[in-house]
């Protein structure tokens, strides 16, 4: 009973797995990226609510009202810190916005 439990539960994750690795197949375009960042934060804070990076980063409220993007598509190498050459173009269009910005 243990094993088919076992092997059931090892199914769904085999079957779960690529949906979510995968959940992005492709890079936002540069203009996409510099659209979000360039937005208005989603609750502007008064001057007397200003906070040191420090607390920025400590506080995930409100690192949720900054604007951010989400790129998921650039591939790792399994447990390597390096991008591969073949990810070089989605790099490219990440720098390009941010360098527009």
């Amino acid at each position: 009973m243990l094993t088919r439990r076992m092997f059931a539960v090892a199914a769904i994750a085999a079957i779960a797995m690529p949906s979510l690795a995968f959940a992005q197949a492709t890079t936002p375009s540069a203009a996409t990226i510099e659209r979000q960042l360039e937005a208005a934060p989603r609750k502007k804070l008064r001057p007397n609510e200003r906070v040191t990076i420090r607390e920025f980063k400590r506080r995930p409220d409100l690192r949720h009202m900054a604007r951010s993007i989400d790129i998921q598509s650039i591939n790792f190498e399994f447990g390597s810190p390096a991008i591969a050459p073949s990810q070089y173009g989605k790099v490219e269009i990440i720098a390009d916005a941010l360098h527009r910005i």
